[in-house]
């Protein structure tokens, strides 16, 4: 007899961020498309698309959990996004060069970081290319582009100093060949003037001095997660933003990978965002082509309706933490787990046409009724 109940079942959680910390995680990962290796075993792949919902941010987060530990794993959040900062300083004009400085410099960034990290003692050495990276990184640190040097109000009164602005934290660059000054009037009569260090004539050293200081015993991997938020934190140009930071992404690890070192990019980003921008960028269909992995899960047609995907990955779960059912095919799961029918539907048809065929629909939906049915054995899906 089954004693099995629905509150004895676990099918994952709507958040895959949060199921990724569960320990039985590698367990869990399901991968029907096989993806994972899609993007892990091609030097082109390094762009994760997909719907909200579909999994983005838990290949990701597996993707991290295999890497060996060889291997640096940094997953830039949107809140480090600090291109949005200085765009929305709006200081001039935003022309697409501008911007993808910018972004080239935000990417550049991240891995010189990671190489001073990780060569600690070496990037000391006074004749080490290191130590070079260092005193640039030091001079020229990436949160003081702009900084208030004088202040006054319709009065004329004026008052000078070292006032911060906006992201300011320091003033370490002391060398005046790499500023210039540009007077602004905000609009409730109050006048600044502010130095931006003029990085856009830095930008092809500090790549060269990034290239010459990975080595081929450097391993690293740089996942970029939500970049769908960015658009809530630079609005208009937001899509500039994202395209640029796509095509300097390629650069570098093309870059790398032909040279035989292991450098990865990784970006996530919703696949109508990325649609919406191919009509202002046409060199991105190049890019999806080519470049990028497709999450989807909806099927036009499946032989056995427990063999869908979606279904597929609620039975594994089922498998991997009820041991009643370890060893169930799904097709014995599907009989077991749902009634013949759903209001006059197949139980499949019924899940698909009260969701958006994603997993984390599925998955709230089926927990929906666990709550609410504990103690039976067969999901009740009409509430």
């Amino acid at each position: 007899m089954n004693d099995v109940k629905l509150k004895d079942l676990y099918m994952g959680l709507p958040d895959g961020e949060v199921e990724a910390r569960d320990k039985r995680f590698q367990e869990l990962f399901f991968d029907p498309n096989n993806k994972y290796n899609e993007i892990i075993n091609s030097n082109e792949k390094f762009l994760i698309i997909g719907s909200k919902g579909t999994g983005k941010t838990y290949l990701s987060k597996y993707i991290v959990e295999q890497s060996p530990s060889k291997q640096t794993c940094i997953i830039v959040d949107p809140k480090n996004f600090w291109i949005c900062k200085l765009i929305n300083i709006d200081e001039q004009e935003l022309t697409n060069d501008y911007i993808s400085v910018l972004c080239k410099w935000f990417l550049l960034y991240e891995i010189a970081n990671s190489l001073l990290n990780k060569h600690r003692w070496l990037k000391h050495l006074p004749r080490c290319k290191l130590n070079k990276l260092r005193k640039f990184m030091l001079e020229y640190n990436d949160d003081t582009f702009y900084k208030i040097v004088s202040l006054s109000t319709t009065n004329n009164q004026e008052i000078t100093g070292n006032l911060s602005h906006g992201i300011s934290h320091s003033d370490k660059l002391q060398t005046s060949n790499f500023q210039h000054s540009a007077g602004i009037k905000t609009s409730d009569g109050v006048s600044y003037e502010s130095t931006r260090k003029r990085f856009f004539d830095l930008i092809d050293y500090f790549e060269q001095l990034v290239f010459d200081c990975f080595q081929i015993n450097d391993h690293l991997l740089i996942i970029l997660d939500d970049l769908d938020e960015l658009k809530k934190e630079a609005g208009e140009q937001s899509e500039n933003i994202i395209y640029n930071l796509i095509t300097a992404a390629k650069k570098y690890n093309f870059y790398f990978n032909s040279r035989a070192k292991s450098l990865k990019i990784i970006m996530l980003l919703r696949s109508d965002i990325l649609n919406k921008m191919q009509g202002n960028h046409p060199n991105l269909n190049k890019i999806k082509t080519s470049c990028s992995i497709d999450l989807y899960w909806l099927l036009d047609s499946t032989h056995d309706k427990w063999d869908h995907p979606l279904i597929s990955m609620i039975f594994h779960k089922i498998r991997a933490s009820c041991e009643p059912y370890k060893n169930r095919s799904n097709k014995e799961l599907f009989e077991i787990l749902f009634p013949e029918s759903i209001d006059k539907k197949n139980p499949l048809d019924f899940l698909l046409d009260h969701s958006l065929g994603r997993p984390r629909d599925i998955v709230t939906f089926l927990n929906c009724a666990k709550k609410n049915f504990r103690r039976e054995r067969v999901f009740q899906l009409q509430f």
